[in-house]
């Protein structure tokens, strides 16, 4: 139920996402490859092709033959702050809520949102719609 909650808010974190790319105030350098260190992105090795590529699975195991995850990065610790920071301005921004046309900040409305989805579901009513951005 979680997930149906979160998936309305999707777009909210795609273009926050996007957002922070396109003004550059996230960078190569604000990431790292845990197996590389804090020297930025790495990109993954490009598997050539071959002939049996058309038996191989879609999607191959993203492991190292040991188990551990390949190809990962994560936010340094400058990064975390600059999404962080962002985040938290974005919550504070006041939305339309498409329901009770109505404003309010958009933590309010997340938090309006799940609580609509429960009294739906203690109510025994299936008429809950998740929250639409505009």
């Amino acid at each position: 139920l979680a997930l149906d909650v979160a998936e309305a808010w999707r777009p909210l974190v795609d273009r926050l996402t996007l957002g922070l790319f396109n003004r550059r105030q996230l960078h190569p350098g604000d990431f790292h490859d845990p197996g590389v260190g804090l020297s930025g992105l790495t990109a993954p090795p490009t598997p050539s092709p071959s002939d049996d590529d058309a038996t191989q699975a879609p999607f191959p195991d993203n492991t190292a033959g040991d188990g551990e995850p390949q190809g990962a990065c994560y936010l340094t610790k400058l990064g975390r702050k600059v999404v962080l920071d962002a985040w938290a301005q974005r919550m504070s921004d006041r939305i339309q809520d498409t329901v009770l046309e109505a404003r309010f900040d958009t933590r309010a409305l997340i938090q309006l949102d799940a609580e609509r989805l429960a009294r739906a579901l203690r109510d025994g009513r299936d008429d809950w719609k998740p929250a639409r951005l505009r």
